[in-house]
């Protein structure tokens, strides 16, 4: 996720990702910044939330930009899918839920920074909060982010493919119109 926003920040100043950066494997980590083995980073909410406490500053903020990503997703092997639809369903469900929780119970979200991250300082618990509320409350599949992946890596196979090919909004659209995401809220 943090390439393709590279790459789209990259284009949208009119410079030539294969010759004006060199974007890294792995090159997104603070403390490759802090060492001087990186000059920059594109980072993730956690990122962002930890630089200053490295006194770390942020340069751009992508957010206005409004660049089509994927984001985070949940995955499943199609065969797998075929077999374990109810499985599947669950965990989304459970996924609604979490989001709903951490959007609506400000101390359970800090206690899961703690719990997960060890993230105690209350500057950076809210710095993440800040990030986390822009995680939609119905977190659909980013279909135009699917087709600016496959417009960013642009090749024979990738044109053999459609961006419908690669989500399935089904278990979301079944949880929507169900009225149970809008109930987590009230």
């Amino acid at each position: 996720m943090t390439h393709i926003g590279a790459i789209a920040f990259v284009k949208h100043m009119g410079w030539d990702p294969a010759r004006d950066v060199s974007l890294m494997i792995n090159g997104n980590s603070l403390n490759r910044l802090k060492q001087g083995r990186v000059d920059g980073l594109m980072g993730s909410a956690l990122t962002f939330s930890l630089a200053p406490e490295m006194n770390l500053n942020l340069l751009v903020d992508l957010t206005p930009f409004n660049f089509p990503v994927t984001g985070s997703s949940i995955l499943a092997e199609r065969e797998w899918l075929k077999d374990n639809r109810e499985a599947a369903a669950r965990f989304v469900k459970a996924t609604v839920e979490a989001i709903a929780l951490m959007k609506t119970d400000r101390a359970a979200f800090n206690a899961a920074l703690t719990k997960w991250f060890n993230i105690t300082d209350p500057l950076v618990q809210e710095r993440m909060y800040r990030e986390a509320d822009e995680i939609p409350r119905k977190p659909y599949p980013a279909i135009e982010g699917i087709r600016y992946t496959m417009a960013i890596y642009d090749s024979a196979e990738m044109r053999k493919h459609k961006a419908e090919e690669f989500y399935d909004a089904s278990f979301m659209e079944e949880l929507d119109k169900s009225g149970f995401i809008d109930q987590l809220y009230r």
